[in-house]
C-alpha cells in the first residue's frame, strides 16, 4: 500500500516562504556585513596610504554587492529536510506538531495502530490547507540590520566626503612612479640610439650600454622610491661624469675650424667638406685619399697641399698635437717632394682624425645620455612636490619684492648732501638720527626717507616694476684720484659739533656702487665662456646661453 506524499501536507508551499523569508533577513545582515567591511577598508585607507577614493569606492561597491547577493543566496539555497519544514510550519503557523507528528508516524518513527495513523494525517492535512501561509511569512522590516546598516553608511559617506591625507601621499607616491618610467622609456631610446651608433669605438660603446643597462635594470627590479631612484640617478650621472674628457669639445672646434681651412684647398676640399658635417670618419677617408693622389700632383699642387695642412695644423695644434705632428709631417714632406714620407704621414692624421671622431662621438653619446639622466633626476626630484615648489617660488618672489622695496627705503635715507664747514665736516650721505632720515640743504637732494618704511615708488629695473627702462650709461667724467679737482664748501643747516654717528641698533646707511655696464657685460661674459669651456652643460642647453649673453650686449 502507498503511503501519504508530503506535498499532500503541502510542505512544499511552505519551504517556499520558508526560504523566501530566511534569504530576505541573510540579505540584510549581508548587506552590514559588507558595509562592515567597506568601512574597515576606509580605516585602512585613512591609515596606510594604499587605497584613494576612486578604488576604494569601487571596492566598497563590490563587498557590499557581494556579501548581500552571497547571503541571500547561501540562506535561499540551504537544503531543508520535510522533517525540518515541518517543524518550522507547526511552530510559526500555531499547528502543534500536526505536521511533524504525521511525518513521524508515516516514517515508522512513532509506532501507532493504523486508524490512529490515518485520522492523523488526515488531521495534518486538513490544518496544512487552513493554514495562510503568506500571513505568517510575511516579509518584515528588519529594523536592527536596518539601523546599524544605515549607522555604517553614515560612518562610509564621511569617510569619503573628507578630505583623506593619504590620498596626497598616494598622488605623490604614483607621480614618482610615473617619473620613474618616462626615465626608463628615456634611458632605453639612449641606450638603442648609442647601440645603433656606428661612430663610437666597440670600448666606448660598451662601457656607455653597460652602465645604462645597469641603471635600467636598477629601476625596472629596484621598485625603487623617489629617494632611492634620485640617489641611483646621482651615482650613474657621476660615473658618465667621469667619461667626460674637458679636451673633447675644442677638440671639436678644432676640427671645425680645420675643416674651414681644408675647404680653402683643391686638393683638401674633400675634408673641409666632411668635417664641416662632422664627418669625421670621411674626413679621415678623404685625407687618407691624399696619399693615392700624390703622385699625380705637380710641385705647385704640393706645395698648395702643404700650406691647405700646416693651416689645419695650426688649427687643431692646441687641441690634438698628435693629430696637427701628423699633419706638418705631411705638409713638410709635401713640400720637399718626398711622396712617400707625406703618403705616410697623411695615413697617420686620418688615423688620428677618425680617432679623434670617435672621442666626439663618445662624448656625444656620454653628454645625451647624462642629459638625459639628469633631467630624469631633476623630474623625479619634483615629482610629486608641484603645489610645494610653486609656494616656494611664490614666497621667494615676495621676499624678492620686499627686499627691493628695504632697498629703496635705504636709498632714500642717503639722499642728501653732507655738510662741510667751520671745521667740522661729516662723512657719508647724511646724517642719521633715529630712524635713520637724512637731510640736505644741497641742490641734489633727494629728500627724506625712512628705511623701515619700505612704501614709496618703485626705481626703474626694481623687483615689482612693470616694464623695462631703456639702458642709461654712467656718466664718469674722470676717474677718481685723476687730476686736481677743486675742493668745494656747501653751506648747510646742520647743527655744529661732531659728526653724528651711528646709533646703536639702527640700520647701516647704505649705498651704491655703480659700475659702467659696458664693463660688467665684459666680465659676465667672459665668466660666461669659461663656464662652456670648463664646465658640464648639455650641448642643447649651451646654445641657449649664449643666445642669453648675446641678448645682453649693449651694442645690440
Amino acid at each position: 500500500m502507498r503511503g501519504p506524499r508530503d506535498d499532500e501536507l503541502h510542505l512544499n508551499r511552505f519551504a517556499a516562504y520558508i526560504r523566501r523569508e530566511a534569504a530576505l533577513g541573510w540579505a540584510a545582515w549581508g548587506l552590514v556585513s559588507g558595509l562592515g567591511i567597506a568601512v574597515l577598508l576606509g580605516i585602512v585607507a585613512w591609515t596606510f596610504p594604499i587605497l584613494q577614493a576612486r578604488p576604494r569606492l569601487a571596492l566598497s561597491s563590490l563587498a557590499v554587492a557581494l556579501a548581500t547577493l552571497v547571503s541571500f543566496l547561501a540562506a535561499y539555497l540551504y537544503p531543508r529536510s520535510p522533517e525540518r519544514i515541518a517543524r518550522i510550519a507547526d511552530a510559526r503557523m500555531g499547528l502543534r506538531a500536526r505536521l511533524a507528528t504525521a511525518l513521524e508516524i508515516r516514517d515508522g518513527l512513532l509506532p501507532v495502530l493504523p486508524e490512529i495513523s490515518a485520522r492523523q494525517w488526515a488531521d495534518a492535512r486538513a490544518a496544512a490547507e487552513r493554514a495562510d501561509p503568506a500571513q505568517t511569512f510575511r516579509p518584515r522590516f528588519p529594523r536592527r540590520q536596518i539601523g546599524v546598516a544605515a549607522a555604517m553608511l553614515v560612518l562610509l559617506t564621511v569617510s569619503f566626503v573628507a578630505s583623506n591625507p593619504q590620498d596626497a601621499r598616494i598622488a605623490r607616491r604614483q607621480a614618482e612612479q610615473r617619473a620613474i618610467e618616462q626615465q626608463i622609456e628615456r634611458l632605453e631610446r639612449v641606450r638603442q640610439e648609442i647601440a645603433a651608433d656606428e661612430g663610437l669605438s666597440q670600448g666606448d660603446k660598451e662601457a656607455l650600454l653597460r652602465e645604462l643597462n645597469e641603471t635600467l635594470r636598477d629601476l625596472r627590479e629596484g621598485q625603487l622610491s623617489r629617494e632611492e631612484a634620485v640617489a641611483r640617478l646621482s651615482e650613474a650621472e657621476e660615473r658618465l661624469k667621469e667619461r667626460l674628457r674637458e679636451n673633447v669639445r675644442s677638440q671639436e672646434r678644432a676640427l671645425d675650424q680645420a675643416g674651414r681651412e681644408a675647404a680653402l684647398g683643391e686638393s683638401t676640399e674633400e675634408t673641409g667638406r666632411a668635417l664641416s658635417q662632422r664627418d669625421y670618419e670621411g674626413a679621415a677617408q678623404a685625407i687618407e685619399s691624399l696619399a693615392e693622389k700624390l703622385d699625380d700632383m705637380s710641385a705647385e699642387e704640393l706645395e698648395a697641399l702643404a700650406q691647405r695642412l700646416e693651416a689645419m695644423a695650426d688649427a687643431v695644434s692646441v687641441a690634438d698635437p698628435e693629430l696637427a705632428q701628423a699633419l706638418r709631417d705631411a705638409a713638410g714632406a709635401a713640400r720637399r717632394g718626398d711622396v712617400d714620407a707625406a703618403r705616410e704621414a697623411l695615413e697617420r692624421a686620418g688615423g688620428a682624425m677618425s680617432q679623434a671622431g670617435q672621442q666626439i662621438a663618445a662624448q656625444d653619446a656620454a653628454e645625451g645620455a647624462l642629459g638625459q639622466i639628469q633631467e630624469g633626476r631633476r623630474q623625479i626630484a619634483q615629482s610629486g612636490s608641484g603645489q610645494s615648489a610653486a609656494q616656494s617660488q611664490q614666497g621667494q618672489g615676495q621676499g624678492q619684492q620686499g627686499q627691493g622695496q628695504q632697498g629703496q627705503g635705504q636709498g632714500q635715507q642717503g639722499q642728501g648732501q653732507g655738510q662741510q664747514g667751520q671745521g667740522q665736516g661729516q662723512q657719508g650721505q647724511g646724517q642719521g638720527q633715529g630712524g635713520g632720515s637724512g637731510h640736505g640743504d644741497s641742490p641734489g637732494e633727494g629728500g627724506q626717507g625712512d628705511p623701515a618704511d619700505p612704501q614709496g615708488p618703485i626705481p626703474p629695473n626694481q623687483p615689482g616694476r612693470e616694464g623695462e627702462s631703456p639702458y642709461d650709461p654712467i656718466y664718469v667724467p674722470e676717474r677718481l684720484g685723476v687730476g686736481e679737482g677743486e675742493q668745494v664748501d656747501v653751506p648747510g643747516q646742520g647743527q655744529g659739533g661732531p659728526p653724528t654717528g651711528e646709533t646703536e641698533g639702527a640700520p647701516p646707511e647704505g649705498g651704491q656702487a655703480l659700475v659702467p655696464y659696458d664693463e660688467v657685460y665684459t666680465d659676465y661674459q667672459a665668466q660666461a665662456a669659461s663656464a662652456l669651456e670648463n664646465s658640464y652643460i648639455p650641448r642643447g642647453m649651451k646654445e641657449y646661453v649664449r643666445a642669453y649673453f648675446s641678448s645682453l650686449d649693449p651694442e645690440r
